[in-house]
């Protein structure tokens, strides 16, 4: 018979052999629990000075990485607030610039010249063109420009850049030119620089005396590639910005912030010595399955009476209780073989009487059978004065001897048939299959099986 076949058919029975051995697993649990878990426990508490030094060499090291961490986020955020800052102010540029919306292939052009006129007739010339020089420094940076954005509604800065100031100095002249895509408003902006001019200029006399005349006022349309050179570079800029912000902000969401290291105590050893000491049960108790397997299935145990007579095609005639074979606590036991197929809660006496019974209808003319088996000498002595008793006529002898030994032997020819008595949990299938064969090759009959 195939020795897989027996495994997968026997599983069950493999089980509740095994489970019987729950007081090997118990200790076997122990051991290798208190192994697991009281050794991890102990390598623990011996080394806990070291443990301390190493904690304080992680906390001093976090807080020297905390610092950093903390010095990069200020800086990066600083980084940002500042990017942030200038793509403002540029997204307001290209929002609300008079100039950026101005095409510069067809561009009206405002001009203006302030002629610095001396009022004396002998005058020095290089003083005028100082006046001159210092008259348009005057208008770029002293004037006041929110004024002259007033008279065409608009802000200091818009009008700031629509404006130019060049100076001629040895004609004394200071021309303006102003972009802007009305000529009327494009006038009134260079009259009230002039006007704001004078105002701001009356000390200038002090070096020579002079009048300034606005004159050749004219607007005329021209191409102006520098219009959208300035307009390219804006977007440009825009654009860059809104690169760097986002580059700075990818920047510090990639930082991260150091983990500080735990407080140490030694109850934190509790989970993982519990953790391994439930490991050290788990190998314990598997091991003792493993043990049971390799004794179960590669020696072929047969463990219920069922299995006798499925594997060895002999008809049971009794089956003993196992309650005298109990240890305490016997109720653990019991329970696991309630689970068995052929549990047995008949006495003793009972399954006596039904051996009887059962070999009444086997047995005819035979005078002399004998009980053959592996289990101890009490039970078969005791099994055979039981059936010596009931059957007068019949000689019963028995053995525990189930090899091939002379004694053994003579016993099997003189017998007329055989009974085996086997044990549970003790009988393996070769054993079986031994013992069967050598009863078969003197030619005997086998009436039945009594399973202990």
């Amino acid at each position: 018979m195939n020795e897989n076949t027996e495994i997968s058919i026997n599983f069950k029975d493999y089980i509740l052999f095994t489970l019987h051995r729950w007081r090997w697993m118990i200790c076997m649990a122990i051991i290798f629990g208190a192994a697991f878990g009281g050794g991890y426990l102990a390598y623990k508490l011996s080394n806990w000075d070291k443990i301390g030094e190493e904690y304080n060499a992680a906390l001093d090291a976090y807080e020297e990485d905390y610092a950093e961490y903390q010095r990069q986020i200020t800086a990066w955020q600083a980084e940002i607030n500042y990017q942030t800052m200038k793509k403002d102010n540029s997204e307001e540029y290209v929002r609300e610039s008079i100039l950026y919306r101005i095409d510069g292939d067809n561009a009206l052009v405002t001009v203006g010249d302030i002629y610095i006129k001396p009022v004396n007739e002998e005058y020095d010339a290089e003083k005028i063109k100082s006046v001159t020089c210092l008259y348009s420094e005057k208008i770029k940076n002293s004037i006041d420009w929110a004024a002259v954005g007033e008279t065409v509604n608009l802000t200091d800065k818009n009008v700031r850049e629509l404006v130019t100031v060049e100076v001629d100095i040895e004609a004394n002249v200071i021309m303006l030119k102003v972009l802007y895509p009305n000529a009327g408003s494009s006038e009134m902006i260079i009259n009230k620089i002039c006007e704001l001019a004078k105002n701001e200029s009356a000390e200038l006399e002090q070096i020579e005396p002079f009048e300034a005349y606005l004159y050749n006022v004219s607007s005329y349309y021209d191409r102006l590639p520098e219009i959208d050179e300035n307009r390219n570079y804006a977007n440009n800029k825009y654009n860059d910005l809104h690169t760097k912000v986002e580059a700075a902000n990818t920047s510090l969401e990639s930082i991260e912030e150091p983990n500080k290291p735990d407080p140490i105590s030694k109850k934190d050893f509790i989970p993982m010595t519990l953790l391994l000491a439930i490991g050290g049960i788990i190998v314990g108790v598997l091991l003792v399955f493993v043990a049971c397997y390799r004794k179960f299935v590669h020696k072929g145990i047969i463990y219920s009476a069922g299995e006798f007579e499925r594997i060895s095609g002999i008809n049971s005639l009794g089956v003993y209780s196992k309650n005298s074979k109990y240890h305490f606590p016997a109720f653990i036991d019991k329970h696991i073989d309630k689970k068995s197929n052929d549990y047995i809660t008949e006495d003793d006496e009972v399954i006596n009487k039904k051996i009887i019974l059962n070999l009444k209808n086997k047995i005819k003319d035979e005078k002399n059978v004998l009980v053959l088996g592996n289990v101890n000498d009490d039970n078969l002595s005791n099994i055979t004065k039981i059936l010596s008793k009931e059957f007068d006529d019949v000689s019963f002898d028995y053995s525990t001897d189930i090899d091939d030994s002379i004694d053994n032997i003579k016993k099997i020819m003189e017998s007329d048939a055989v009974i085996l008595a086997m044990a549970r949990e003790k009988t393996g299938l070769p054993e079986l299959m031994k013992v069967k064969k050598l009863v078969d090759n003197y030619d005997k009959d086998i009436m039945g099986d009594i399973i202990f």
